[in-house]
């Protein structure tokens, strides 16, 4: 499977057992590099070895569309764990707030959690210095 206009983004063990990582963006950029916190953060949290191991393939895009094509194309379907950051969106946040953003996606994936509430309480775990509220909302430099 190809996407047009992303480049893959290879990782470093043990990330690329959990992740497959494809941008649009600049590889430098203040998004990359939240992401691959991100991903660092929840790799390393005590609870991960015992968390789902399928990858999530992660698009990190200033664009709102992603074009897919298939590389055989004989094949009758595929099927995949899928995130997508939506760097423009991100813009107004600060870059604690995207790193909320993007752990939450990893957190909804690995730990199964549909549940705002619960997910906000595993991502204030699993980040330093933050804190989740009643509602599933987060405090800063708690």
């Amino acid at each position: 499977m190809k996407v047009e206009g992303f480049y893959h983004v290879h990782l470093k063990a043990p990330y690329d057992e959990y992740f497959h990582l494809h941008a649009d963006v600049e590889p430098d950029s203040t998004y990359m590099e939240v992401v691959l916190t991100a991903m660092a953060l929840v790799a390393e949290h005590p609870d991960f070895p015992n968390k789902r191991r399928r990858k999530l393939v992660t698009f990190l895009t200033n664009e709102s569309k992603l074009t897919l094509t298939y590389d055989n194309p004989e094949q009758y379907g595929v099927q995949f764990n899928v995130a997508i950051i939506l760097c423009g969106h991100m813009e107004q946040l600060s870059e604690p707030q995207m790193l909320i953003t993007v752990v939450e996606k990893f957190v909804h994936h690995f730990w199964d959690v549909d549940d705002e509430i619960e997910t906000a309480k595993l991502v204030a775990s699993i980040i330093p210095g933050i804190r989740a509220n009643e509602e599933g909302g987060y405090v800063l430099g708690a």
